[in-house]
Parts: C-alpha cells; sequence; structure tokens
C-alpha cells in the first residue's frame, strides 16, 4: 500500500516460494523476467531495432550454419548498434567456427538440445523403448512448420537443415542447471579463471579420443550406481 492506502504490488506465495528457491533468476531492475529473441541475417538491420525497442534483453542470431560471413557482418552491426544488449550465434560444430564468431563478437552460443531435455521446453514426453524422451527440433526441419524464412525459392521445403529427434527427458530445469553451473565453476577454477572473461581468455578446447571419452563415461556411470556403503 502507499501512502493513500492505494494497492501498489501483489505477491503470492508461490512467487515468493520460487524466489527463495531460484534468487539468481535472470529478471530486471522491475522484476521481470528478460526475454530473448531470434534475428536472422537477412533482416535484422530493421528487426534489431525493433525487437530491442519492444523490450527484447538478448537477441540470438540462429542459422543452420552459423560459420559465415553474414552472420560475422550482422554479429559486427548488432554490436555496434546496440554494445549494451548481449548477442549470441549459430549454429556451429567445432573449435574454429566458434572463435570465428567470437572474435565477430558472440556473447554466447545456442544450447538447444540441452534445454530441451527439461519440463521447461515446449515438447512433448514420449516413452520409447521403456525410457522417457523430449521431442526437440531445429528451426529448418519440417515439423518446426517455420521453414519459410529458410526462403528456398519455392512455397515448400525441399530438403531439412534442422535436427528432428529426441533428446533424454531428465526432469525439472532447477534441478539440474545447479550441477551444470558447479561443472561449469570447477572448470573455470582448473582454468584459473574467476570471470567468465578470463574464462574466455584462458580456456583452451582440446581434442579427446572416442576411446577416452567411453571411459570415463563408464567411470561416472559406475561412481552414480555404485553402494557407498562399506561392511
Amino acid at each position: 500500500m502507499d501512502g493513500a492506502g492505494h494497492l501498489q504490488h501483489l505477491v503470492f506465495r508461490s512467487d515468493y516460494a520460487e524466489h527463495k528457491q531460484f534468487p539468481g533468476a535472470v529478471v530486471d531492475t522491475a522484476k521481470r523476467f528478460r526475454v530473448g529473441a531470434g534475428v536472422n541475417t537477412h533482416d535484422y538491420r530493421e528487426r534489431a531495432p525493433a525487437l530491442v525497442e519492444a523490450g527484447a534483453d538478448v537477441l540470438c542470431l540462429d542459422s543452420s550454419d552459423g560459420y559465415s560471413d553474414w552472420q560475422a557482418e550482422a554479429l559486427r552491426w548488432v554490436k555496434r548498434e546496440f554494445p549494451d544488449v548481449p548477442i549470441g550465434g549459430g549454429n556451429v560444430v567445432d573449435g574454429e567456427a566458434f572463435r570465428f564468431l567470437a572474435d565477430a563478437g558472440a556473447d554466447f552460443v545456442m544450447t538447444g538440445r540441452y534445454f530441451a531435455r527439461f519440463d521447461q521446453s515446449p515438447g512433448k514426453k514420449v516413452r520409447i523403448g521403456g525410457s522417457v524422451f523430449k521431442e526437440y527440433w531445429g528451426e529448418g526441419s519440417g515439423r518446426a512448420r517455420n521453414w519459410q524464412r529458410y526462403d528456398q525459392g519455392e512455397d515448400k521445403l525441399h530438403f531439412e537443415e534442422g535436427v528432428d529427434g529426441y533428446v533424454p527427458y531428465v526432469g525439472d530445469l532447477g534441478d539440474t542447471l545447479a550441477l551444470t553451473v558447479a561443472k561449469i565453476k570447477a572448470t573455470m577454477a582448473s582454468c584459473g579463471a574467476a570471470t567468465i572473461p578470463t574464462f574466455q581468455a584462458t580456456a583452451r578446447v582440446t581434442l579427446v579420443s572416442e576411446q577416452s571419452y567411453q571411459e570415463n563415461t563408464a567411470a561416472v556411470a559406475v561412481r552414480d550406481n555404485a553402494d557407498t556403503t562399506l561392511d
């Protein structure tokens, strides 16, 4: 209430509980969740200003192949025109392509497959062979029904450029995200990086053999399933 007895705000018990559970939620100064929006390399000069004016907090360039001069130029333009608006890019599949976008101004990269596994993603849960999966598809796939923006010259999709499949369901985002953040912090500590910019400057991505990957995966599985009680 204000001084005149007028109602100013409503706070629900569920909102209070969620705030206590997720104190690091990404909100603005008015306690509103921050909003991101997708941009392509065709009309970004018109779309990006309109999105920022409408209140978008984050922009992301989405392409089936982000390793291109078109995306690099779009990144540079947005960073020049809106230096305070974080922008990401993709898709890319190797370190050289990632560095190309980072040098052009990439603040983050897309991680759609990671987030598609959670309750909060729009995909349906399906049971396959006794296991639960979530639907997952990219914009360039037939299921996305948004293939028109790929503009292949006719009113149909000649071939699919996006992923269309399933990812293992893992539950609520809040439960797993905390573990992922802890892993990132541990990796940063190993690199001697106390901040994300320092981590970006000092981290090295190294290829490992398939055997090393399989051995590590097997070791983690044994550890997670082991009975820690000793007689």
